[in-house]
């Protein structure tokens, strides 16, 4: 195999490696999601968001789930707005943004 061959071989197998990477990258970031709503019940186990279309979904609290614009998941109440990231397929809630008064997502 000459030199020239050789560096196209190895500059091909990096392309590779490196679309190999961004494809699964963004295949981890397309399952994220966000809910947005209005809180319509909660307990201390799940809570159930209603959009503005009047779908309800019900996300489950795992002890990683995080809460931002209140000072945890027991100050969130019925009626409060939110923002809920999930992962798609699993139904846990990871980051609840509580939004003020106002506030859109």
């Amino acid at each position: 195999m000459t030199a020239n061959a050789v560096a196209r071989s190895n500059t091909a197998l990096a392309l590779c490696a490196l679309l190999a990477t961004l494809l699964v990258a963004g295949s981890a970031a397309a399952q994220q999601r966000d809910f947005a709503g209005k809180v319509v019940t909660i307990s201390a186990q799940s809570l159930a968001v209603k959009d503005r279309r009047a779908n309800i979904v019900t996300f489950t609290r795992s002890d990683r789930t995080t809460v931002e614009g209140k000072r945890g998941w027991d100050e969130i109440a019925v009626g409060d707005h939110v923002v809920v990231r999930w992962k798609l397929g699993d139904g846990t809630a990871r980051h609840v943004i509580v939004l003020e008064a106002g506030q859109t997502p």
